[in-house]
């Protein structure tokens, strides 16, 4: 496109010398084409600073040089249609308060964030193999509606603050929602326990991790399991929370395999306005539980 453009100028530069030659026009008509001539050059400019790349994944992207304020749209994150499909906005100076990848040449893609988002498209796998407690941790952080879409394995705490750094539009309006697409599991008790969860399932595995809420705003939960790892049974929570959280709503969630679903000390607390419902607890120990309140 760059070099159509110049072509293009170069063309603009004789036509203007033939006009500034025609001694039939006036001077207004002179001036009205050349002010016609200069908005289409104009237009052409603003043409090529919105062009608009192409990426299989964003370690391609990382790899590539792009011009500052161009936009790139990735296929996925790890490998193309893996659900992490994104658009990025190229910028020569860190971002603060929003998630950006950065570039082998020293520039950031700011990524762009859409009225719902998933966790592939911060990184995660969800391959219920690799840990991807870092990517939902980002998705958190950034995002204020997230769709869960498959088995994703969490092996570290992920904090639910309100009021930690967020993006300014996400300030007035901390709430985090996570919507998951299903709430069938099963668990079939031998000598070791084995879970049996279909694909489509949106499913967290607490595998030394948990969500930890600590003076959230809100967050709500829908038709997503949380299950404690295979084969070793109870010793996992879903969820933690110790500071006052204002508002924690669950809804048609399952609860596998855990030692507590919902597991509260005695700092934490949730106003009456909290919403529990649809809840299914198998091999749990308690579903919610208070400490030192039984």
């Amino acid at each position: 496109i760059e070099d159509l453009y110049n072509a293009y100028l170069n063309t603009i530069a004789s036509i203007l010398a033939m006009v500034g030659d025609l001694v039939d026009l006036t001077t207004s008509d002179k001036t009205s084409i050349v002010n016609a001539i200069n908005s289409i050059v104009s237009e052409l400019a603003t043409l090529i600073d919105i062009v608009i790349y192409h990426a299989p994944t964003v370690a391609v992207m990382i790899a590539n040089d792009y011009p500052l304020g161009a936009t790139v749209i990735t296929q996925g994150y790890h490998a193309i249609n893996d659900g992490g499909s994104a658009e990025y906005t190229i910028v020569d100076t860190a971002p603060v308060n929003a998630y950006y990848e950065t570039l082998a040449n020293g520039k950031f893609a700011v990524l762009t964030i859409k009225s719902t988002m998933t966790f592939e498209q911060f990184g995660a796998y969800g391959d219920n193999v690799n840990d991807d407690a870092p990517a939902i941790q980002n998705a958190i952080k950034y995002c204020g509606n997230i769709r869960a879409n498959n088995v994703y394995r969490i092996k570290s705490a992920i904090e639910m603050n309100s009021t930690g750094d967020l993006t300014p539009e996400l300030a007035t309006d901390p709430d985090c929602h996570v919507m998951g697409k299903g709430k069938n599991v099963s668990l079939t008790v031998s000598a070791s326990t084995v879970a049996d969860i279909s694909e489509d399932e949106a499913t967290f595995v607490m595998d030394g991790g948990y969500f930890h809420l600590r003076g959230t705003s809100r967050v709500d939960f829908s038709n997503c399991v949380f299950m404690g790892q295979t084969g070793n049974t109870k010793v996992e929570s879903a969820f933690e929370l110790t500071d006052p959280a204002r508002k924690l709503n669950i809804t048609d969630c399952t609860f596998a395999n855990l030692k507590y679903g919902v597991h509260c000390d005695e700092h934490g607390r949730w106003s009456g306005e909290s919403i529990y419902s649809g809840l299914y607890f198998i091999l749990c120990e308690y579903g919610i539980k208070y400490d030192g309140q039984g």
